[in-house]
């Protein structure tokens, strides 16, 4: 019942909410791009991904700052 900040669980019980956040499920693994982790470490680097809150900031950074020249978007091939 978004109308109420209440979600109603599977079993009956209703939850009432401030803020609700939903949580696709979506399992980042950097590890598996050579140089990815640490480049998502690197605050000059202008590599930065929207999958996890810790690189949100960087990530508008870098967007806000490209003025020229080409981007990369990927996209799981799962639901986001």
């Amino acid at each position: 019942h978004p109308e109420r900040n209440e979600i109603k669980l599977s079993n009956g019980q209703t939850i009432s909410y401030d803020s609700l956040v939903v949580s696709t499920g979506i399992k980042n693994d950097y590890e598996k791009i050579q140089g990815l982790k640490e480049a998502l470490a690197d605050p000059e680097c202008p590599v930065g991904s929207i999958y996890a809150g810790e690189f949100a900031e960087k990530t508008d950074r870098v967007m806000a700052a490209l003025t020229k020249g080409e981007a990369i978007f990927t996209q799981p091939n799962s639901g986001i």
